[in-house]
C-alpha cells in the first residue's frame, strides 16, 4: 500500500511538471514558473527524497530565481537563492559541473543586487524627471531634499519605493534540511521585507536580510582610493573565475558589464563629483581589459558593445570634471548617461587651470577615440584580408540592420557633441 502511494505522489509530482512545459509552450510564464516551483516543493518530500537529484534541484531553482528576478519578485528571488545554497550538495572543486554549478549561484546573486540597484535608480530617475517637468527647471536639483521637505512628496516616493513583499516558503524544505544538513541549521528564515533606495546611504545598505546559509549583507564601502565596492560586485567577480575569457567569452563579457552597471547606478545616488568619476574610471578599467584582448574580426558584436560602453563612460567622467569647474558652460540632464556636457568655456588664466583643462580635454579624446572605433567599425567591418591588396581602398559599408544604423547615428550625434566642447 505504500508503494503504491509513493507511486502515486511521484505521478502527481510529475504531473505538476508536465503543467509547468505546458504553461511555457502556451506562453504564460507566470503559471509555469509556479507549477515549476510546486514542483521543486514536493520533490523535497521525504517520501520522494530517493529520487531527488540535488544538483539538478539547484540549477532549477537558481532558474527560478532569475525568472522572480527578472519579474521583481525580490524576495521570492532570495528565498528560491537561499533553498538553492541549502539543497546544493557538496561541491567537489575538482568537478567541472560542480565549479559551474557554483559560479552560476553566485552570478545570479550578483543579478538580483544589480536588479535592485536597477530599480531605484528608475523610481527616483522617473520621479525626478516629473518633478522638473511640472516645475520647468532644466537644471538637477537637490531633489531628495525637496522630497523630504514635502509630506505630499514623500508620501508618493514611500509608494513608489515599494516593492512586491510577498513570499511562498518551500513546505517541505525544513524537514528536508533537519534529514540531510546537520552540519546547518534545519529551517530557513523568510527574507525580511524589503523596499528601494532613494539616497546614496540607502543604496549603500539596501538590504540586510539575515541568513544562516548565505551572507545577504547589500551594502557598499569605500577602501583606499575611495572606489567602491559592494557585495554584489563580489558575486560576480567570485562568477568570473570560473567564466574566464579563455574560453567563455560571452558569459564573461556579459557578466564584466553587468559589474559595470552596477557601478554606473550606484553613481547615480551619489553627490560626489569625485566619487563619481572614480567609479566610471573602474568601469573604464574593466571593460577596457577585456577590450583589449578581444579580436574584432571573431567577436565584432562583443567589441563594438565594449567600445560604445567606454566612450560613454570616459565623456561622462570629462563632463563630471566639467562640472566642477566655474570656467564652464554646461547643461546637465538628470542621469550621467546623457549628461550633454559644457557649450562653452574661457580661457583660464593660471597654469594650474591649464593642467585641469588639458586633462578634461584628454579624457574628450578618449571619448572621441572610442566612438570613432565603434562608428569606423560598422563602416568599414574588419575582414581577413589575407592576400589582398593593403594600399588598395575600402568601400564603406552598408548598414542593413536598422537597429544597427539607430546605434550607428546615435553615436555619430555623441561624437559631435563631444568634438563641440572638446577644444
Amino acid at each position: 500500500m505504500k508503494e503504491k502511494e509513493s507511486a502515486f505522489e511521484f505521478e502527481y509530482t510529475q504531473t505538476l511538471f508536465y503543467f509547468a512545459q505546458l504553461w511555457t509552450t502556451i506562453g504564460n510564464k507566470e503559471k509555469s514558473a509556479w507549477y515549476c516551483f510546486r514542483t521543486l516543493e514536493r520533490q523535497l518530500r521525504e517520501d520522494m527524497l530517493p529520487q531527488l537529484d540535488r544538483r539538478q534541484w539547484t540549477k532549477n531553482a537558481i532558474e527560478l530565481s532569475s525568472y522572480f528576478i527578472e519579474h521583481r519578485k525580490f524576495r521570492q528571488a532570495i528565498l528560491c537563492l537561499e533553498a538553492s545554497c541549502a539543497v546544493a550538495p557538496q561541491f567537489n572543486k575538482d568537478d567541472e559541473e560542480d565549479l559551474q554549478l557554483e559560479a552560476d549561484i553566485a552570478k545570479t546573486w550578483g543579478i538580483l543586487y544589480l536588479e535592485l540597484l536597477k530599480q531605484s535608480y528608475e523610481v527616483m530617475n522617473k520621479l525626478e524627471n516629473e518633478e522638473k517637468v511640472e516645475e520647468k527647471k532644466p537644471e538637477k536639483s537637490d531633489s531628495v531634499e525637496e522630497w523630504i521637505d514635502n509630506p505630499k512628496k514623500l508620501m508618493i516616493l514611500d509608494k513608489n519605493l515599494q516593492v512586491d513583499n510577498t513570499v511562498v516558503p518551500f513546505e517541505n524544505l525544513d524537514r528536508f534540511l533537519s534529514l540531510h544538513n546537520s552540519a546547518k541549521s534545519s529551517t530557513l528564515p523568510k527574507p525580511p521585507e524589503m523596499s528601494l533606495a532613494s539616497t546614496f546611504e540607502e543604496a549603500k545598505e539596501l538590504f540586510v536580510p539575515g541568513s544562516f546559509f548565505h551572507s545577504l549583507f547589500f551594502f557598499f564601502f569605500f577602501f583606499f582610493d575611495w572606489t567602491v565596492h559592494c557585495i554584489g560586485l563580489k558575486h560576480l567577480s567570485s562568477a568570473l573565475h570560473h567564466y574566464v575569457l579563455d574560453g567563455y567569452v560571452t558569459d564573461h563579457v556579459k557578466i564584466t558589464q553587468k559589474m559595470s552597471q552596477m557601478y554606473d547606478y550606484l553613481a547615480y545616488f551619489e553627490n560626489n563629483n569625485s566619487n563619481k568619476c572614480k567609479m566610471h574610471k573602474r568601469r573604464i578599467n574593466m571593460l577596457s581589459t577585456v577590450e583589449e584582448q578581444l579580436s574584432p574580426q571573431a567577436y565584432l558584436d562583443i567589441v563594438q558593445e565594449l567600445d560604445y560602453e567606454i566612450a560613454q563612460a570616459y565623456r561622462i567622467m570629462a563632463n563630471l570634471k566639467v562640472l566642477e569647474k566655474k570656467n564652464y558652460v554646461y547643461t546637465y540632464t538628470s542621469y550621467t548617461t546623457n549628461l550633454v556636457g559644457c557649450v562653452g568655456r574661457k580661457k583660464p588664466k593660471k597654469a594650474s587651470e591649464e593642467k585641469k583643462y588639458a586633462k578634461i580635454n584628454e579624457l574628450f579624446l578618449k571619448s572621441i577615440h572610442y566612438f570613432n572605433k565603434f562608428v569606423e567599425s560598422y563602416e568599414y567591418p574588419p575582414t581577413n584580408t589575407t592576400g589582398e591588396d593593403p594600399n588598395k581602398p575600402r568601400e564603406k559599408a552598408k548598414i542593413k540592420d536598422p537597429n544597427d544604423r539607430s546605434q550607428y547615428l546615435l553615436a555619430y550625434f555623441h561624437l559631435a557633441a563631444v568634438l563641440s566642447v572638446a577644444f
